[in-house]
């Protein structure tokens, strides 16, 4: 048995399943006791016969027949027409472009619920008033900007900011962002740097038994903070009323004298993630901070590549703080960056991220984004710090678990959005 349009074949029979035509008698066929006969209704199979035909007799089924006509009903078709139009009847892996929620229907097709402003074609979302209307521009992209393959681009990205079907601009080229479709420096003083995204092999298949299984996970594009947020940065939010402050102990920088440059240590999870929503952005899920440690997913051992650190720090700092024991100014060793700029992203201090904490990567995001179910007593560090002694913890792949209530020394953060 199979659907095309709005006929049923059969048997090698074509039924018409419209509702009734005038050269159409309508026979119902009684397939249980309970069904009963409903004036307009698909819900049974109907049987047609052309005027002046030589009887009044309905299709004998076979018994296999019935039974696919019976699964027909109880599934509760209104209609014989098969809707699904060749879409998913999954919602497994449809983001709808980021701009709506993917849900399956009653006919077991995906379809898209798009935000304001936007319509589904296909299983995506787009600006309405650019869908289906070809070249972009002013005329087909009020709501939006133009990005350099000709697409309307919602406008308000930090890599994709402009209004009335303007070009994009790349406000992370200046180190700005995008606010109000006009790229603006940071009004709090961060440097944000641009990762383009993409899939990369996340963990490491002969590393410790947290880093495996290596796995897939394609990554959107994002923005970073360049370094570690500071003290004095913290400090501003703290003015603000939005952050309460550190802690206090003896190598905590908050307290200490010309500290403003380092970063900001002893605060717990909760006092990054309210800064970082200060920030107007957010703290980076697990896989964005490794994607972003391996220079865009590159197999880099290391963020600066593969050579080894040194214990004289060239890369890095560690190993009790390069004899200092403590941290020290943020990208003071810039030959360790990655490729995109980022600084310390091994060494100085470990960085919060928006993790739960699991033992192993099985059933993990592919996504890129946080994982957060089921619910963990710890979060997620990365990066290594100061007063680490063993290289190994400098590795991209390495990943620690911390209790997100302690006000550690060693730990600090950065944001994303």
């Amino acid at each position: 048995m199979m659907v095309v349009g709005c006929h049923v074949f059969l048997l090698n029979k074509r039924v018409d399943c419209r509702k009734g035509s005038a050269d159409q008698d309508i026979v119902w066929s009684r397939l249980d006791q309970g069904l009963r006969r409903r004036e307009g209704s698909v819900d049974i199979m109907m049987v047609t016969k052309k005027r002046r035909s030589a009887g009044r007799f309905c299709l004998a089924f076979t018994g296999m027949a019935i039974l696919a006509v019976w699964l027909l009903v109880v599934a509760g078709s209104s209609s014989c027409s098969d809707d699904s139009g060749g879409k998913s009847n999954s919602c497994e892996g449809v983001a709808c472009s980021g701009y709506g929620t993917c849900r399956v229907t009653g006919s077991g097709s995906a379809v898209c619920d798009c935000q304001g402003g936007y319509q589904a074609v296909g299983l995506s979302c787009i600006l309405s008033d650019d869908a289906g209307t070809g070249s972009c521009g002013p005329g087909n992209c009020s709501q939006g900007c133009c990005d350099e393959d000709g697409m309307c681009q919602t406008g308000d990205k930090d890599w994709f900011c402009g209004l009335g079907g303007d070009a994009c601009a790349d406000c992370t080229a200046s180190q700005q962002i995008c606010e109000s479709y006009q790229c603006v420096d940071d009004p709090n003083g961060l440097k944000w740097v641009l990762i383009p995204g993409g899939p990369f092999s996340m963990g490491s298949a002969t590393g410790r038994g947290n880093e495996r299984p290596r796995h897939s996970v394609t990554v959107p594009t994002f923005v970073l903070t360049k370094s570690e947020v500071t003290v004095e940065l913290y400090k501003k939010c703290m003015v603000a009323g939005r952050c309460t402050a550190p802690g206090r102990n003896i190598n905590c920088n908050g307290a200490a004298v010309d500290s403003e440059k380092h970063p900001i240590n002893c605060v717990d999870w909760r006092q990054a993630h309210d800064f970082c929503g200060w920030a107007g952005g957010r703290l980076p899920s697990e896989a964005e901070w490794e994607y972003a440690a391996r220079s865009g997913g590159q197999d880099k051992k290391y963020p600066w590549g593969d050579a080894e650190p040194t214990t004289t720090c060239a890369y890095a700092v560690w190993n009790s703080g390069c004899g200092t024991g403590r941290s020290w100014p943020v990208c003071s060793k810039q030959a360790g960056n990655t490729e995109d700029g980022l600084c310390d992203m091994a060494g100085n201090v470990w960085e919060w991220v928006a993790d739960y904490y699991h033992s192993t990567y099985h059933d993990a995001p592919t996504d890129g984004s946080a994982w957060l179910t089921p619910i963990n007593a710890n979060r997620v560090v990365r990066g290594g710090g100061y007063v680490v002694t063993y290289s190994d913890t400098l590795r991209t792949a390495y990943r620690l678990d911390a209790d997100p209530s302690s006000l550690q020394e060693s730990v600090g953060f950065r944001c994303a959005r």
